[in-house]
């Protein structure tokens, strides 16, 4: 007997429906009730403990885009306001100058003072019990700014003059394979001192970890961003010497390295006045810029592990949320979900109905025992329904996701597009079709 398969069409419309009830859902269920346990459970009160002075925090730095389009400024805008990207130059008067290498100092010296503070927690119990937050804390702020210079330096080769090695190739002084002799000399030279100053820190926190164990430094997310910002260093953490006053000269080193190339390049020995201006190169730009960025970590430092438990909680929630209504929505209708009964068809189970048929033509049933007949040959197992709709459809895109969007996005496009086309042609059946010896057909009613 054949079959009256439903066109690609009316499945596409159909899978889009019931994507979309599970969606809404989740989104639902996530709003209330499990927003609310989630943030209980983080902080009493998460709401305005944690995410308000977060956001503020985000909004004064990157500005804020209401409905409308309208935007308030945040300080990064207001900086940009200085560069022109014709010329690649940042242009401060006496104001903004003041202002941003004010900015510049403060990071370099509060990191200084977070090293040493730290340092003198290890033996100073009533300043670490008297301290204004986690030594955690300010290990990721001053984390977070040594990685932010070790990027800047990465990026612009230069010479003792503090002249881009690039800009000698331009002008006719050095060679191609001077160039990169040049470069390969110097970045060898960076990663290795940036590479001593992360060994050093890790050192750091593990002498912590050993004075005040109830800290749990080690399994804090200061901790574990330190190891996941440096795999490419290929450094071994589990190897650990004691901090010396070697280590803390070896973070400094660092430290001073890009402080004093990063100030000859953002100080001017002009007299500023109201009315005039001084220009500066793009690795100026790139310095004060992540300035700013220092202090923005700075002051959410206190408010991030909460914001980022927060945020992963709430993934894991949607991820599992999502799979589970969504399998508990086909098993539970069997496959013939909201979708499948608004456009009319059905998902059953492949079966040859053939002898019913020649029962049926030969008198030995009537219409309605073939009809029950062919019904119980049709009826699909609920657990076959969900691994069709659900499991076999979405799964791979919820794994792919957790390592890369764009990749699942694109695999999940991909397979859409061959169902389309599968469902089109003779066969009228899917991959997922023939995997769970399945196919949808339209019916006449609900």
């Amino acid at each position: 007997m054949r079959q009256n398969y439903a066109r690609a069409g009316r499945r596409a419309l159909s899978s889009f429906i019931d994507l979309f009830i599970v969606l809404i859902t989740t989104a639902l269920l996530y709003f209330f009730p499990f927003q609310m346990i989630i943030g209980r459970i983080i902080d009493k009160d998460y709401k305005n403990n944690v995410r308000k002075p977060y956001d503020e925090i985000t909004e004064k730095y990157n500005g804020k885009t209401n409905l409308f389009g309208n935007s308030n400024q945040g300080l990064y805008a207001e900086y940009e306001t200085h560069f022109d990207s014709n010329t690649n130059t940042v242009s401060l008067n006496k104001t903004a100058y003041n202002k941003y290498t004010e900015y510049r100092d403060s990071a370099y010296q509060k990191s200084l003072k977070f090293i040493n503070d730290s340092v003198l927690r290890l033996t100073d119990a009533e300043k670490d019990k008297n301290a204004s937050r986690p030594v955690g804390d300010d290990l990721y702020v001053f984390g977070s700014y040594a990685y932010y210079a070790y990027q800047i330096l990465l990026k612009y080769p230069h010479n003792s003059e503090n002249v881009l090695y690039q800009t000698l190739k331009n002008n006719g002084s050095i060679s191609d394979t001077e160039l990169a002799d040049l470069e390969k000399a110097y970045k060898d030279n960076v990663n290795q001192l940036y590479k001593d100053l992360v060994i050093s820190l890790n050192d750091l926190y593990n002498a912590y970890a050993k004075v005040n164990t109830e800290a749990k430094i080690l399994s804090s997310m200061s901790y574990s961003t330190l190891k996941d910002n440096h795999k490419d260093l290929k450094i071994d953490f589990s190897n650990v010497n004691e901090f010396t006053n070697e280590s803390k000269d070896k973070i400094f080193e660092f430290i001073d390295y890009y402080y004093n190339w990063a100030k000859a390049l953002t100080t001017t020995d002009q007299v500023l006045d109201d009315e005039k201006t001084v220009s500066f190169s793009t690795e100026a730009h790139d310095i004060l810029y992540y300035s700013l960025g220092f202090n923005e970590v700075d002051e959410k430092v206190i408010y991030i592990e909460r914001y980022s438990k927060h945020a992963n909680m709430s993934v894991a929630y949607l991820l599992i949320a999502f799979s589970v209504i969504f399998v508990g929505y086909t098993a539970g209708m069997n496959g013939y979900t909201l979708g499948r009964r608004l456009c009319k068809i059905r998902l059953v189970k492949k079966a040859d109905l053939s002898a019913i048929e020649e029962k049926y033509e030969s008198g030995e049933i009537n219409e309605e025992e073939r009809r029950a007949l062919i019904k119980k040959a049709l009826k699909t197992n609920p657990l076959i329904a969900a691994a069709h709709d659900s499991a076999l459809k979405y799964f791979y895109f919820i794994v792919i996701g957790l390592y890369t969007l764009i990749g699942a996005v694109i695999v999940f496009l991909v397979i859409s597009i061959v169902d389309i086309v599968m469902a089109s042609i003779k066969s009228h059946r899917t991959i997922r079709d023939y995997a769970t010896l399945t196919e949808v057909i339209e019916v006449t009613h609900f």
